[in-house]
């Protein structure tokens, strides 16, 4: 029998030669894939530095960009109840970064009582739109860019940019920004003051920064403030948002309200009892000072618990109110039941304390009821308590 004469010490090579090549098959398998990133960017082409240059400044306001498959198209007549004639262009994303909506809203035909001018104006309109109701058909593939800085005239509600995939046509900033995961951040744009409010979680404390959304202004040094517990909803408001806030009569004031789910121990600022609660901060987005706070149950009913107002330029206290659950007293504070829920209010000034007012709630009485804190609040005449033992 003839024996091989190739040395032992060969066998390792031949056996890392056989895994490069099973990896190279396997690579060009995966690179074959029409939905494979590889195969995308090798067939994608930029259209030209002015789209580039566009698609960099609605990236800088754009909170979701994808390329997604229309998964569906659900044709809906609301007319004859006062709404439109729509589809529900259900989209999966393929590649994406950011957050990605389940289904694009796209008009046929407005409805509602709307003017003979009206219907015009908005028919007229809908024709320079590039997303009309036969645009999007399943099973095509097409890039999105997403974000409240929209053209309406052009596109669907959000769609800020969009190109068939077809086409092998896209801004390659779109191809970068979801390589690059570059909006992976959670963020929600301010069009009034131009402003973006970014937001980085992690187990200890999450921190959100606020920034210009104008490169011009890139040097500016973004705001920066740490909440704790989960951040559930980040919004900006120039008008007034909350009952219990004092808004300047000028009207100028500018707030970056964030809503957070807390646990909060026995030992807390608020004298509370130890629980989980939703913490709601509001902050001047130019400076980050402090403006408010207020605390409600964690429950979805709006059931107030604590509110603090302060002067966002020197931190001192301005309002604090404080909201109660008592067993007795409902009765002699006006309601037809002994248990009732009780708000007080403080204002202070430079020297102090300057009002206290006491107010009942005319339908809550156990905390139970799903009805919300916000209003239906009666004068009391005077501060009712529970009897001490």
């Amino acid at each position: 029998m003839h024996k091989s004469t190739i040395p032992n010490d060969q066998h390792p090579k031949r056996i890392q030669i056989l895994q490069a090549l099973v990896l190279l098959s396997i690579t060009l398998i995966i690179g074959c894939n029409q939905d494979s990133w590889t195969h995308i960017k090798s067939m994608t082409k930029t259209k030209g530095e002015a789209i580039e240059a566009r698609a960099i400044h609605q990236l800088l306001r754009a909170d979701g960009v994808c390329l997604a498959r229309v998964a569906k198209v659900v044709e809906k007549n609301e007319m004859p109840s006062d709404g439109d004639h729509f589809q529900e262009v259900w989209i999966e994303p393929i590649h994406s970064s950011g957050k990605i909506p389940s289904w694009i809203y796209v008009v046929i035909q407005h409805g509602g009582n709307m003017p003979l001018e009206s219907i015009q104006e908005v028919t007229e309109a809908m024709k320079t739109r590039l997303i009309s109701g036969d645009t999007l058909r399943p099973n095509q593939r097409h890039w999105f860019l997403f974000s409240d800085d929209y053209d309406s005239a052009k596109y669907p509600y959000r769609v800020a940019g969009w190109w068939p995939h077809q086409n092998q046509t896209v801004p390659r900033a779109i191809v970068d920004a979801v390589e690059d995961d570059q909006l992976q951040a959670p963020r929600v744009w301010d069009p009034k003051l131009d402003l973006i409010a970014t937001w980085q979680s992690n187990t200890a404390h999450q921190k959100i920064s606020v920034r210009s959304a104008d490169p011009k202004h890139g040097s500016t040094k973004p705001v920066e403030t740490v909440v704790q517990g989960v951040i559930k909803n980040v919004s900006f408001y120039h008008h007034p948002f909350s009952y219990e806030m004092l808004w300047p009569t000028r009207g100028d004031m500018h707030v970056l309200h964030i809503e957070t789910l807390q646990s909060l121990e026995s030992d807390n600022d608020y004298d509370l009892p130890a629980s989980s609660y939703r913490v709601n901060l509001a902050i001047d987005p130019l400076d980050g000072s402090r403006i408010a706070e207020w605390i409600a149950a964690d429950q979805e009913i709006w059931f107030m618990k604590a509110f603090r107002q302060f002067d966002p330029e020197n931190g001192q206290l301005l309002l604090d109110i404080r909201y109660d659950l008592l067993d007795h007293g409902g009765v002699n504070a006006g309601s037809n039941t002994e248990q009732w829920y009780r708000k007080t209010s403080t204002s202070y000034d430079e020297e102090g304390a300057t009002s206290v007012q006491t107010f009942r709630h005319e339908y809550i009485k156990t905390g139970k009821e799903p009805i919300y804190s916000s209003t239906n609040w009666i004068p009391v005449n005077e501060n009712i308590t529970e009897p001490t033992e």
